[in-house]
């Protein structure tokens, strides 16, 4: 009997730890692909890495619920969520190396709550083997995760379309090529405004509104030896975009414009940038803007 309660609590712990990175995938995916967008392209790994990570969480919930419910399927749920994780490891180690300690911790923990499940695994099913306790068939549990468990993966494919999609549609979908002939460029370093490049004007609160798309360097406009009344048009942009922008109604730290401001925006910042291009090293001028509201 006591088997069954530790049992039943490590399932009520999956589950909350399942629903919490659940919910933390949720606020910060927006936040990343808005930051990608603003910094020059959308990658599909960073559409992948949310589809696998939230998957996972899927599984992990799911997992939660069968060990609770002592349930027949908890073995293969398990199995499942170890594959998945497994597949993150190696996913990850090839398409999003560690670019510094921080990076390094967060990987040794995966690998750790990775081991950690493979070992919790193979406990269950030693305990399983040797009668300690026993699962059972329970349909009202096998049922209910299976139709919550499907909601949630659609929902989350199809939010990963909508954001793919918008991706598109905004012009977040440009390669970023971070590497010039002579190695990879600090974005801190000031932009030299007489190296051609490919320019992008994005009015934003994060940052200046004027940076080159491959290397992520900003700059403010009235450091590119740009004409006054072009560097007085986009401080006004600049300005504009920032006092129309609104925190989104669904996901915290991200700003969004509404479908009206957004189109007025377009045919400003469209024009602007052919204005800038004579006047930037390299004659091309991309833009952004925020994205819509939701």
């Amino acid at each position: 009997m006591i088997w069954e309660w530790i049992l039943r609590g490590l399932g009520l712990f999956w589950f909350v730890g399942g629903i919490m990175t659940l919910r933390a995938l949720r606020a910060s995916v927006r936040m990343d692909i808005f930051m990608v967008g603003l910094l020059g392209g959308l990658t599909d790994k960073d559409l992948i890495r949310v589809a696998i990570l939230s998957f996972g969480a899927v599984l992990t919930s799911v997992s939660g619920v069968l060990l609770g419910a002592l349930d027949r399927f908890t073995p293969v749920a398990l199995v499942a969520n170890g594959v998945v994780q497994a597949v993150w490891l190696l996913y990850a180690a090839r398409a999003f190396p560690p670019e510094g300690d921080e990076d390094r911790i967060g990987r040794r923990q995966s690998r750790n709550a990775f081991l950690i499940w493979v070992g919790d695994t193979i406990a269950i099913m030693a305990g399983l083997r040797a009668e300690l306790f026993e699962f059972i068939a329970s349909p009202v549990a096998e049922v209910g995760v299976a139709v919550v468990a499907t909601f949630v993966l659609a929902w989350i494919v199809w939010e990963l379309v909508r954001l793919r999609r918008r991706a598109i549609a905004e012009h977040w979908n440009d390669p970023v090529t971070e590497a010039a002939e002579d190695g990879p460029v600090d974005p801190s370093e000031p932009i030299d405004p007489r190296v051609p490049r490919r320019w992008m004007l994005a009015p934003n609160v994060y940052t200046p509104p004027l940076r080159d798309a491959d290397t992520h360097q900003t700059a403010y406009p009235e450091d590119l030896d740009l004409p006054m009344d072009l560097v007085a048009a986009v401080d006004e942009l600049e300005r504009e975009v920032r006092a129309a922008l609104r925190p989104s109604r669904t996901e915290e730290d991200v700003f969004v414009l509404t479908p009206e401001d957004r189109a007025r925006f377009e045919e400003q910042v469209k024009a602007l940038a052919a204005q800038l291009a004579p006047h930037l090293a390299g004659g091309e001028v991309e833009w952004w803007l925020p994205p819509l509201d939701d």
